[in-house]
């Protein structure tokens, strides 16, 4: 839980977010485990996938607002 409550703190840098949704955790981290699969059966770059300014929309995909 402490290394959840880090990495949260560390996304969510310069926000007042004392709420921590383990729910939303597991979403963002399988849309981002998702997205590195896609890129490496599609024989894509994956850096530059998780450069675009929209990388984090795609990673709170479904996720839900805590």
């Amino acid at each position: 839980m402490n290394l959840l409550k880090l990495e949260d703190r560390q996304r969510t840098e310069g926000t007042d977010r004392s709420v921590i949704s383990i729910a939303r955790w597991k979403i963002r981290t399988f849309n981002e485990h998702l997205l590195k699969r896609f890129s490496s059966i599609l024989g894509l770059d994956f850096s530059l996938i998780k450069s675009n300014p929209e990388f984090g929309n795609l990673c709170n995909y479904g996720a839900i607002a805590a």
